[in-house]
């Protein structure tokens, strides 16, 4: 069996999913469905994942459970042909053993991360968070614990100084493509040799949660710094500022950390409130902001936003 000719089903939803599977797809290999997760109703949003298949694959039949371990789902795939192979990118489900047995040649897993180290759903904004200097992509052959199947391919990049979750989860999708395809050909002929994960070295990367989405004014610049990195632009890292005695939430999405010899001012406020020079007091050094959003407001840069002001502001919380 070639490569064009394995029968994959897809699964995936985020933008990382959706910029693997245009790979997939430009490179004509036989995906013979598309599943993700179902869409949002309010407000009313399709995942990446269903808006590429829309947009450049409308023929390709696209499947949405609302969980797709379940017997009636598995029915639903009866009346495709069986796949050769699952493939797996940020879809948001741990499939349970009666699907991961249907394809004849296994289910593999993209993974945004060297693994063993950070396991689980949020494998890119952890590592940011970290201050980690590089990260990759590891592909694994899928069991029934999240991430723990064997090693079947790795491959690493740097990670910037300047780097945000959206361009490091881009360079890692793209990644992601030239790995699958030399695994692919592996599993053709015979010769893949999955290398099983080192328990030793195991890390988890459990998902954002809202609660450490507000930023902590006490912590020092440099984590607050990486805070904001790993989550712009979404979900976007936030405080409180009070504007004309209306407290309201401001999103940081760009941030640069400033050596301060010693603390001037209580965390939060602002030690220099200008256009060219934004800089908030942290529990260790300061934090220049670039770019920020108000509630209901669009993104702009600092400087922007600080001539916008029709009165000034001395803190955040």
């Amino acid at each position: 069996m070639k490569e064009d000719e394995v029968k994959i089903l897809f699964f995936g939803t985020s933008r990382f999913a959706a910029i693997l599977l245009n790979a997939i797809l430009q490179a004509q290999l036989n995906v013979i469905a598309v599943v993700t997760k179902p869409d949002q109703e309010k407000p009313h949003l399709i995942s990446p994942v269903k808006e590429l298949c829309q947009r450049y694959a409308p023929k390709l039949p696209i499947l949405q459970p609302i969980k797709a371990s379940t017997q009636k789902f598995i029915a639903e795939l009866g009346s495709f042909p069986r796949p050769d192979l699952f493939i797996v990118a940020a879809y948001g489900e741990i499939l349970k053993q009666s699907l991961l047995d249907i394809p004849s040649q296994g289910a593999i897993n993209i993974h945004g991360s060297l693994l063993p180290k950070y396991r689980g759903a949020a494998p890119i904004q952890r590592s940011l968070m970290n201050g980690d200097r590089e990260t990759g992509i590891t592909l694994i052959k899928m069991v029934l614990e999240m991430d723990a199947g064997d090693i079947l391919a790795t491959a690493k990049i740097p990670i910037e100084e300047e780097e945000d979750f959206g361009s490091l989860e881009k360079k890692l999708a793209e990644l992601a493509y030239p790995l699958l395809k030399e695994v692919l050909m592996q599993l053709c002929q015979g010769s893949l040799h999955p290398i099983s994960q080192n328990l030793r070295d195991v890390t988890t990367a459990p998902k954002i949660t809202s609660q450490e989405t507000k930023i902590s004014w006490d912590l020092p610049a440099i984590q607050i710094h990486h805070l904001i990195r790993a989550l712009s632009p979404k979900p976007g890292a936030w405080c409180w500022i009070e504007i004309m005695r209306e407290r309201q939430r401001l999103k940081i999405y760009q941030s640069e950390p400033i050596l301060i010899p010693e603390n001037k001012q209580e965390p939060g406020y602002f030690l220099h409130f200008d256009p060219q020079n934004w800089v908030i007091q942290c529990g260790k050094d300061g934090l220049k902001i670039k770019k920020v959003q108000l509630e209901g407001k669009k993104i702009l840069l600092a400087e922007e936003w600080i001539r916008g002001l029709k009165t000034p502001c001395y803190k955040v919380s």
